[in-house]
């Protein structure tokens, strides 16, 4: 998946497939649901960007992030482990992010179907 973003408009169009749990087997007949979102975002350049990069803090601002925690930083990129969790399921997963201030930042994850790739670009 691939985000553009225009000066502070983000804009993600993604379908997402999870698996849940047995609680649910009771209401459902299927054990998959696909959620379709479209988002946009509007906000100041810095302020996207800082928000962005302030993953150690997201379990304190986000919704339904229960554990946030960069493994690795150096200069321009860091690796970070996120757990994401609510009553309907649980899902950890390694980021790595790209940036360079203040044009670009790249978020890819390859073990989530949450997305594979967050890309702003100025």
């Amino acid at each position: 998946m691939i985000v553009g973003i225009l000066p502070c408009k983000l804009a993600v169009n993604k379908i997402i497939k999870r698996r849940h749990s047995i609680l649910l087997d009771k209401f459902m007949n299927s054990k998959e649901i696909i959620y379709r979102k479209n988002v946009d975002i509007i906000c100041k350049n810095n302020i996207f960007f800082y928000t962005i990069l302030n993953v150690d803090e997201y379990k304190h601002f986000l919704p339904y992030v229960t554990d946030s925690e960069i493994t690795y930083k150096c200069d321009e990129c860091f690796n970070a482990d996120l757990q994401i969790e609510n009553i309907f399921f649980k899902e950890k997963y390694k980021s790595i992010i790209k940036y360079k201030y203040p044009t670009t930042i790249m978020v890819s994850s390859h073990d989530t179907s949450l997305f594979y790739h967050l890309v702003k670009n100025q």
